[in-house]
């Protein structure tokens, strides 16, 4: 690349973009000085960690002042016609994350704009873009194989969102869009390896039904051919063991790249007889098996170590086709991959697959903008609830319509809405609890705030400006404007709870050596310190709950509360597993939360909302592995393992000179044990509060209900 600095910008502060900004990190002689978002406090927060100067809310703002050369733009699909024409209009070049945009009538539009200015538009295709894939493409173009009889592609990984929620946004809204999303992965394998294919057949099945009469489909199979070629596309998005491979067969060989391993296996015959000769194919599978392994533990290492940038596949692969896309601006040619003739071919394709399997596809949704929705006065609201859209929210709301009461939610996004959502007597509106003045906007004639809502960070300055701080200037916005009572949902994550901890109440108080570690519990430390404060010496009531291990309808059975989960198939118990645990149902602890709507002298008081039913973490597993069909591996994890590992990580990040590393604390790790016994009788007596008492309704309903939710 030559000399020249260049500016880039991010439009989208969601998940992927902290890939994009770790691989523009990686290229010299380019600058990401801007980040665009409708919601400031996630822009904020990675502007923060990766040193970018401004943050804006407006795309044309941004367009207007931060004389930009490049933007990603990294929104929904559905959004980038919009935003990808106004930038180009502006006269900046734009890599658009992919699908290019939601269907292949606006891709052709936002070519057609793009081929008419003098601007450069790419779309990345990360996945094209893996170590092993781009293994096989070199033996492909040097023709080890032969002429290609077979394609195998599966997509065998479970997408948690399709069962758990939150089935918000446009990938929801029609069938076929999971494929536009997800599928088009493997579709832009088949077009990079074999030009455009004929779909012969294609079969949605296992069906799930959402709410607003929508549909989402968990397996996808179709089979195509390119002349001689046939090509098999499997996509499994429910449970199970994940799978994600290329497999090609050709006259001379064959080869598989392994996604999920981050491998390539190249066969073809030796010179020996036919036993020899698979002995030496199997060996030789084994040896490059092991050659690949090593290969990818070991940059993930130097990453850590700071030694290598990056070591991550899935991060490699988008940062690959990033510097991709910038040589191609320099030399005024774009790789093929990420020219918008290969991502229009696939959005076509997906959409025939769609035509073919007789999905019924809806009506494609109207451009989001940045229109907010304003409280209505016809519903007359008098509850407002922040993090209705989560777990406990759901259930709370569930609960508090079910009694009568008129509610209104506040969410970030307000196209499809979970059922509870959809009641009659719910009002939802768009905002973010970290966005003071849409919470403001929202508080219109509201008596009383549930706040389940909370910020994220990965220091504590972050912490403080995404979480605590919000959730004051919240107690202060309630204050102002007339509200009587504020209810902050905190966490039994504040107790140390080790074996020698004794019985805790909602007396106990949270030790030093746990939230110097732990963030999040130093967070709801601090919010509920300061809140109490702040009650001391204004009109706000405030009453804090405190829930164990929240379990039911609605949340993954594969529980953290239980032990670290790695993978669905293994368990690493926090301790040997046969202590009781603090588990709650999700319905009991709503139950609580609108009961304390019916007490006057709950206001400073803090209630640990825990059942009674005392079920260890290898009762809940046996459990599990009943109903859901899952042999669950156990693997042990006392305190003292657990400090001694993050010790081992702690020397890593500290030798690698990574931000934030903070020495491990042997509470915080004896803390997730929750071996304790927690005492509720407050709760029980000012609440007037009765969770259930049965072994069988417990099971019933926090172990056999999710599991056949999220993992049938």
């Amino acid at each position: 690349m030559n000399s020249a600095p260049k500016r880039a910008g991010i439009v989208g502060a969601g998940f992927i973009s902290e890939s994009h900004l770790a691989g523009l990190q990686r290229l010299a002689g380019v600058s990401t000085v801007a980040i665009c978002d409708r919601s400031p406090g996630p822009a904020q927060a990675l502007a923060s960690e990766y040193g970018v100067a401004d943050v804006y809310t407006d795309l044309g703002e941004m367009l207007a002042k931060a004389n930009l050369d490049v933007i990603h733009v990294l929104t929904p699909p559905e959004s980038h016609l919009a935003i990808a024409k106004q930038v180009i209009e502006h006269g900046v070049d734009v890599l658009l994350e992919k699908p290019m945009c939601h269907n292949s009538k606006d891709c052709r539009e936002l070519a057609k704009a793009s081929e008419g200015s003098d601007c450069l538009l790419g779309v990345s295709h990360n996945f094209l873009f893996f170590r092993p894939y781009e293994s096989l493409r070199a033996d492909l173009e040097a023709d080890r194989f032969g002429t290609i009889d077979q394609i195998d592609i599966v997509w065998n990984k479970e997408f948690g969102r399709a069962v758990a929620g939150p089935h918000t946004g446009w990938l929801f809204d029609s069938p076929e869009n999971v494929l536009i999303d997800i599928g088009s992965h493997s579709l832009l394998h088949v077009l990079d390896l074999a030009g455009i294919a004929q779909i012969d057949a294609a079969l949605a099945s296992h069906e799930l039904d959402l709410s607003d009469n929508r549909k989402f489909y968990r397996q996808w199979n179709v089979l195509a051919s390119r002349s001689n070629t046939v090509i098999r596309l499997g996509w499994s998005f429910g449970a199970g063991f994940p799978e994600h491979y290329i497999h090609i067969r050709g006259r001379s060989g064959a080869a598989i790249v392994d996604f999920e391993r981050n491998t390539y296996v190249r066969s073809e015959h030796t010179a020996y007889g036919v036993d020899l000769d698979r002995f030496s194919i199997s060996l030789s599978a084994g040896m490059q098996h092991v050659r690949g392994g090593t290969a990818t533990i070991g940059r993930y290492g130097l990453g850590k170590l700071g030694i290598l940038k990056g070591g991550k596949p899935f991060m490699d692969s988008i940062a690959a086709s990033i510097e991709t896309f910038y040589r191609g601006r320099e030399k005024g040619q774009l790789d093929n991959r990420l020219k918008p003739s290969i991502a229009i071919d696939a959005l076509e394709i997906t959409e025939k697959v769609g035509r073919t399997a007789g999905v019924v596809s809806r009506p494609s949704p109207a451009p989001k903008t940045d229109e907010r929705r304003t409280p209505s006065a016809n519903l007359n609201a008098d509850i407002l609830v922040l993090g209705g859209t989560g777990f406990i929210g759901e259930a709370l709301i569930r609960h508090l319509t079910s009694s009568g009461r008129k509610v209104r939610a506040l969410s970030r996004s307000i196209s499809s809405p979970a059922t509870e959502l959809l009641h009659p007597n719910v009002e939802l509106v768009q905002g973010d609890f970290t966005n003071t003045e849409t919470v403001e906007a929202a508080l219109g004639g509201i008596e009383t705030v549930y706040h389940l809502a909370r910020g994220h960070g990965t220091t504590w300055d972050e912490y403080l400006k995404y979480d605590v701080e919000p959730t004051m200037r919240l107690a202060q916005a309630c204050e102002n404007r007339g509200v009587r009572r504020l209810f902050y949902t905190s966490s039994i994550a504040i107790y140390w709870a080790g074996k020698g901890a004794g019985v805790i109440t909602e007396e106990t108080e949270s030790h030093p050596g746990l939230i110097r570690n732990n963030l999040y519990a130093r967070s709801k430390t601090e919010i509920e310190k300061r809140l109490f404060e702040f009650s001391s010496v204004h009109d706000l009531g405030i009453t804090v709950f405190r829930p164990g291990i929240v379990i039911g309808s609605g949340g993954s059975p594969l529980h953290w509360g239980i032990g670290a989960w790695p993978h669905n198939t293994v368990c690493r118990v926090w301790g040997r597993g046969n202590h009781a645990l603090p588990f709650v149902l999700v319905d009991d602890c709503a139950s609580a939360m609108v009961q304390a709507l019916e007490q006057e002298k709950i206001d400073g008081k803090s209630y640990n909302l825990v059942g009674d039913v005392a079920l260890t973490a290898n009762e809940y597993l046996d459990a599990l592995e009943r109903v859901s069909g899952i042999n669950i591996k156990r693997v042990p994890a006392g305190a003292t393992r657990l400090f001694l590992e993050d010790l081992a990580k702690w020397a890593i990040k500290f030798v690698g000179r990574q931000a934030g590393t903070r020495f491990p604390s042997w509470r915080a790790c004896d803390a997730v044990t929750l071996a304790a016994p927690f005492d509720c009788t407050a709760a029980k007596k000012d609440l007037s509060w009765r969770p259930t008492k049965s072994k069988e309704e417990l099971i019933a309903a926090g172990i056999d209900t999710p599991a056949a939710e999220f993992l049938s």
